[in-house]
C-alpha cells in the first residue's frame, strides 16, 4: 500500500500525479510511505551418523538417521522426513509426509538387504547408451 502525507504537517494527501501545495499548511515537501509485506518459511534437518572404525560397513557408517523437513522434487516444497539406516541390525526405515495434508506419501520399513531399485540403491546401467 502506498500512502503520501506533508513532509511538514504530516497531513494525508491524495494528489500524487500533479502536486499541489497541502491544503493544512501550504507545504510542497511530501513524505511517501510504502508497504511491503514478505513471509519466510524456516525448516531444518538432523542429520546423524555413526561411524565404526573397525567395521566393513560402507565409509564405516554403522548407523545413520535423518530427521526433519526436506525438499520433495515430486511436490515441488518440503515435506517431513524420517529415514534411518541401520547396517548392524539389517534395518531400511523411510517415511515421508506432506506437512500440509498430513499424506503419508513413502512409507518403507524391511530389512536394508531387501532394500534395492531406489536412490543409491539402484543398479547400475553397464551400457551409457
Amino acid at each position: 500500500m502506498e500512502k503520501t502525507y506533508c513532509n511538514s504537517c504530516n497531513q494525508e494527501l491524495t494528489d500524487r500525479k500533479d502536486r499541489q501545495p497541502c491544503p493544512n499548511c501550504g507545504s510542497m515537501s511530501r513524505n511517501f510511505q510504502i508497504d511491503i509485506q514478505d513471509t519466510i518459511e524456516i525448516h531444518d534437518l538432523l542429520n546423524l551418523k555413526h561411524k565404526v572404525p573397525a567395521s566393513n560397513f560402507k565409509n564405516k557408517i554403522a548407523y545413520e538417521s535423518k530427521i526433519g523437513s526436506d525438499y520433495s522434487r515430486d511436490k515441488k516444497r518440503m515435506v517431513n522426513l524420517v529415514q534411518v539406516i541401520d547396517r548392524e541390525n539389517d534395518v531400511y526405515i523411510k517415511k515421508i509426509t506432506d506437512p500440509l495434508t498430513n499424506e503419508i506419501t513413502r512409507d518403507v520399513h524391511e530389512p536394508l538387504t531387501k532394500h534395492t531399485g531406489r536412490g543409491s540403491a539402484k543398479p547400475k546401467n553397464s551400457n551409457p547408451n
